[in-house]
């Protein structure tokens, strides 16, 4: 097969134009020949990262583009480009040839508007995608600082760092799965969809994402906890997977959550579980899925409201709830829980709750906590510091799935974790 004929059917087949027996000969062909294995996937790699990098670019990759356009060995690769991004574009571009000189580089450039097609060509035209810190290229392993200044990092095309003053990182990764080592301060994440992984990574633990805006700060220990240093990542936009040897938290857009070393959301003791419950539900609303009824206000939630309360007598395990047992496996459905705490005296407490999907709760008719999440149940993946009262004090969850199985466990324990003495629980 011809480099010509292989470029041509590995597009109809992006394309999904391709028919069965061809595309078993293409298959054969990948699989035999690491030649026809490194054209396809880097002409695969080109097809998903077209529209990430169809961005302003700088003069002098413009430049550098030209020149690759125009001096490049393998101009059947420049014309497999120039098809790919006019057929992107529904634009028209002239073929480029070894003696098309810098007047088919500068009205290609012209059609796509100038440094976006060039920037662009450049990019895909690179086995390596670039490193970039503050204007000058790297390599991985690099470790960098920012000294008095925020740090400007680029990792391959699709990871936008600013490293803030003080803050310390080494470059790690590959292309399409960029990584970087956080070893101190803090550093802003930009990161496209559909183009590739980020990790941060940290002696306190990771942050993973696939397109999302947050910010990491690796935390200094105090006190007590002088050596334990925490990360801490607050989401703008998408969501941050949190990673460390016992424990995960999905943290979405608007939230700020933390992880250290011995954080540990695996089941530890059953004690101080709140397993006697009143119901109500399930609540839905035409049109709505379980994200969008996190935020809707049913019966429960409004002061003077008529609510059926029951007692909840099904899907009691060992220290959580399994709702489907009281509610059936409904989808895009919101039920509530409450029960009441009674202390021995004022006193600061911590509620320890995990949740398949979302959850908010109230004390004493206060919001004490919220997270948005769609996620599979596991003890401790939300915490909330609350004040106790002396005598009665009102619980209420709201627990929102999207489909599957869902559940609530909800732990109240001492502000450090341990039991807290005197506590009795009542449904009601």
């Amino acid at each position: 097969m011809t480099p010509e004929a292989l470029a041509a059917g590995i597009e109809r087949y992006l394309q999904g134009t391709l028919g069965p027996a061809e595309r078993g000969a293409l298959a054969d062909a990948v699989q035999r020949d690491a030649g026809t294995r490194e054209t396809f996937e880097r002409q695969v790699r080109m097809d998903l990262r077209l529209d990430a990098l169809l961005r302003p670019v700088t003069a002098a990759e413009a430049r550098r583009c030209a020149s690759l356009v125009v001096e490049g060995a393998a101009p059947n690769q420049g014309s497999r480009i120039l098809r790919a991004i006019g057929a992107r574009l529904g634009v028209a571009l002239p073929r480029p040839g070894r003696a098309a000189g810098w007047r088919v580089a500068l009205a290609a450039a012209a059609v796509l508007g100038g440094a976006v097609f060039v920037g662009m060509m450049f990019r895909i035209w690179t086995d390596d995608y670039p490193l970039v810190a503050g204007g000058r290229s790297l390599s991985r392993g690099a470790s960098l600082v920012a000294p008095d200044a925020p740090l400007r990092i680029d990792l391959g095309g699709y990871c936008r760092l600013d490293l803030q003053p003080g803050g310390a990182l080494r470059v790690e990764g590959r292309p399409g799965a960029e990584q970087v080592r956080l070893e101190r301060g803090r550093v802003a994440c930009a990161v496209d969809r559909s183009v590739g992984t980020f990790v941060v990574r940290t002696v306190a633990g990771s942050a993973r994402v696939e397109g999302t805006r947050f910010e990491a700060r690796l935390c200094e220990g105090t006190g007590p906890e002088a050596d334990r240093r925490r990360l801490e990542v607050a989401v703008s936009d998408g969501a941050v997977q949190l990673s460390g040897p016992f424990v995960e938290r999905l943290v979405s857009a608007g939230e700020t959550a933390s992880i250290a070393p011995g954080d540990d959301n695996r089941l530890q003791t059953t004690r101080g579980y709140v397993l006697r419950w009143v119901c109500a539900g399930p609540y839905r609303e035409a049109g709505k899925e379980a994200l969008a009824l996190f935020d809707v206000a049913f019966p429960p939630e409004t002061p003077g409201a008529s609510v059926d309360w029951r007692p909840l007598e099904a899907g009691r395990r060992a220290w959580d709830i399994d709702l489907q047992a009281t509610f059936g496996r409904e989808e895009d459905v919101a039920a509530y829980l409450r029960a009441r705490l009674w202390a021995p005296a004022a006193c600061g407490a911590r509620l320890e709750i995990g949740s398949d999907d979302a959850i908010k709760v109230w004390l004493n008719g206060a919001l004490v906590h919220a997270n948005n999440a769609d996620r599979a149940i596991a003890p401790r993946q939300d915490t909330a510091d609350v004040r106790l009262r002396k005598g009665w004090n009102d619980l209420m969850l709201k627990v929102t799935n999207h489909k599957g199985p869902w559940g609530v466990g909800c732990r109240v324990c001492r502000p450090d974790g341990g039991d807290l003495a005197g506590l009795h629980v009542e449904a009601r």
